[in-house]
């Protein structure tokens, strides 16, 4: 039920209108399974296991309070326009005898150096981090930092869901009695979900945060990395990479940002 309340609340897709193209980067179902079967699913078997919302447990009232800027932060990323260049912004005509390495034939769109193509998408997002299936939307400059605000969040949720699980199971494990191990199946199922994906969301958060500290992209420390001695170009030292990045990032268009229309289909 949660599941649904969700997706009748979220619109069924967010689409970028620009005067040549529309670029739809947002889909409302895979915000619900995402939020339905990894968020609100280990969330109500705690609950459960734990007695109930409405019971006064720490771990539980801080599950929930995570579980609340999770679900936040989920729909922010998905909803949020990744920093999509519309076609008005390129100059074709001028693009390929100027700077034909950053002309991207797919879009029509004169890209700037830190700007990739989206095949998911099929456009071109300024500072291309990566395409996230979980929030069915790119990772770019426009949304990036509310994205790891997600995945911080996430991670959290999952460690106290995986504290919930621990003390219910330290709690009713007793050796050698039949009925305390079938009580204990519930929190024990519960662990081995949460505490696995607790761990690839920590190592997931921390490679975030090593990217936002050297000023790269995942896409740039993936595929770049292997054929450039050059040093970074990007890289202001961590302390001056970490004010940029929660400062704002650049725009896509001479400091402006795109002229889009978030509307409802």
């Amino acid at each position: 039920m949660p599941v649904l309340i969700l997706s009748v609340a979220v619109p069924s897709r967010f689409t970028l209108r620009s005067r040549d193209n529309e670029v739809t980067y947002c889909s409302a179902s895979t915000v619900a399974v995402t939020a339905g079967l990894l968020i609100l699913a280990p969330t109500a078997a705690a609950s459960s296991i734990r007695g109930g919302l409405l019971r006064l447990d720490a771990p539980l009232v801080a599950a929930t309070l995570s579980l609340l800027f999770t679900l936040s932060t989920l729909y922010l990323a998905a909803s949020t326009n990744p920093g999509v260049v519309s076609r008005e912004m390129a100059a074709p005509e001028e693009a390929p005898s100027a700077a034909p390495a950053s002309y991207c034939t797919a879009c029509c769109v004169q890209r700037r150096p830190r700007t990739h193509h989206c095949r998911h998408m099929r456009a071109c997002v300024d500072r291309w981090d990566h395409y996230c299936v979980y929030i069915g939307n790119a990772v770019g400059s426009g949304n990036h930092r509310v994205f790891v605000c997600f995945i911080l969040a996430a991670t959290a949720h999952a460690a106290l869901l995986t504290w919930c699980a621990a003390l219910e199971l330290l709690g009713r494990a007793q050796p050698w009695r039949l009925a305390s191990a079938t009580h204990a199946l519930a929190p024990a199922l519960l662990l081995l979900y949460t505490a696995p994906m607790g761990a690839v969301l920590a190592c997931f958060s921390a490679y975030h945060l090593f990217l936002i500290s050297v000023n790269q992209t995942s896409y740039e420390y993936a595929f770049k990395k292997a054929y450039t001695a050059r040093a970074n170009p990007h890289d202001r030292g961590c302390l001056g990479n970490w004010v940029g990045f929660c400062g704002g990032a650049p725009s896509v268009a001479a400091g402006e940002a795109p002229d889009v229309a978030h509307i409802l289909i």
